[in-house]
């Protein structure tokens, strides 16, 4: 059997890239990205049967995708000023691509419509982000 090499399971977070597709189909690098969030779910179906006690059988019903994106107010505020727009929730059909430089790690949320972006300015604090809700219709792995 062959060895695995944990070292190439790890991905360290300094070798990922990410980039923004706005709907205009301008793409930028996010550069100051502190977090990505995603999650995908299904609904889960219990099917019974007549004289059956137990279930039969689990299935899956609807899927549903949605995300985090967490950058530096300021990066997020320039792509908002060069698309014309003044907060998230203006942006409808955006893509985010994410991949690690040197793994096999590549995921593409298409379809993505923003929800929120949420600020949080605070004294003293030597950054401000910004943080991005999103949901998305397809998700591609690679």
């Amino acid at each position: 059997m062959g060895q695995i090499v944990v070292n190439g399971l790890v991905i360290p977070a300094q070798s990922y890239n990410m980039v923004l597709v706005m709907p205009s189909g301008n793409p930028y690098p996010i550069l100051t990205a502190e977090t990505l969030d995603f999650d995908a779910t299904a609904q889960g179906e219990t099917i019974h049967a007549i004289g059956q006690q137990t279930p039969i059988a689990v299935k899956s019903n609807a899927t549903s995708y949605k995300g985090k994106l967490g950058l530096q107010t300021g990066e997020w505020n320039a792509i908002l000023l060069l698309e014309g727009f003044t907060d998230a929730t203006q942006v409808q059909g955006a893509t985010i691509s994410i991949s690690a430089i040197g793994y096999v790690f590549v995921r593409t949320f298409k379809g993505a419509v923003f929800l929120s972006d949420t600020v949080s300015v605070r004294r003293g604090n030597k950054e401000t982000l910004t943080n991005i809700d999103f949901e998305f219709v397809q998700l591609i792995s690679a």
